[in-house]
């Protein structure tokens, strides 16, 4: 299930997504993705940033991309699968678009994609969040990191469920009479206010 808040698109990097969307999402808004675990929620969250990491150019080859920031939002620790997931989508890229250039790069092609998804990488910022507290202060952050990184174009909270269900647990966690954490809104609400303010589109992953 998709939501829609807000219209100059960013592309998601799913060909059916974005046409869904209308060619992809305006700045400012939000995209709210759910459903069942491993229906494949956070793979959209990848693609999103595999897409609008890709540089304008690298090294004098033309790739067209964004060449945007992307602040990514965790429980816990960063699952591995995302790092290197996020690698083999930025290696299938780095060769489409040697392929689609007719460009040869000879015995420096590993070496020459190795620095494109390093490049790339470096665009993806993973936060990593104990419960909504810790997330409340990477929101109240993220609007000094989009000051010094103007780059910054999408903020992703993948799950906004593992969040709630973790605050369930927790004695302090005061819950709002709609089952919800009371910080965990706060958070969240806070993060609309910046992402409006910053000009960013906001992804968030729920279970269904």
């Amino acid at each position: 299930a998709l939501r829609r808040v807000g219209g100059r698109p960013l592309r998601t990097g799913i060909h059916e997504l974005d046409r869904l969307l209308g060619a992809g999402l305006s700045y400012p808004s939000m995209l709210e993705v759910t459903g069942a675990s491993a229906s494949g929620k956070t793979e959209i969250m990848l693609n999103m940033c595999g897409e609008c990491t890709l540089p304008d150019s690298h090294l004098g080859v033309y790739v067209g991309g964004n060449e945007a920031s992307v602040l990514y939002m965790c429980l816990g620790s960063v699952p591995t699968h995302n790092i290197t997931r996020l690698v083999t989508l930025y290696d299938m890229q780095a060769r489409k678009v040697l392929l689609d250039t007719g460009r040869d790069m000879g015995e420096d092609l590993e070496e020459w994609i190795a620095s494109f998804v390093m490049g790339c990488l470096s665009r993806v910022h993973f936060v990593v969040c104990e419960n909504s507290l810790e997330l409340f202060a990477a929101v109240l952050s993220t609007g000094r990191l989009q000051q010094s990184s103007p780059g910054l174009k999408a903020v992703v909270i993948d799950s906004i469920s593992a969040f709630q269900w973790f605050d369930k647990t927790e004695r302090e966690c005061k819950i709002n009479g709609n089952g919800t954490c009371r910080m965990m809104d706060s958070a969240f609400a806070a993060l609309q206010r910046v992402c409006e303010k910053h000009n960013l589109v906001l992804f968030v992953t729920r279970w269904a």
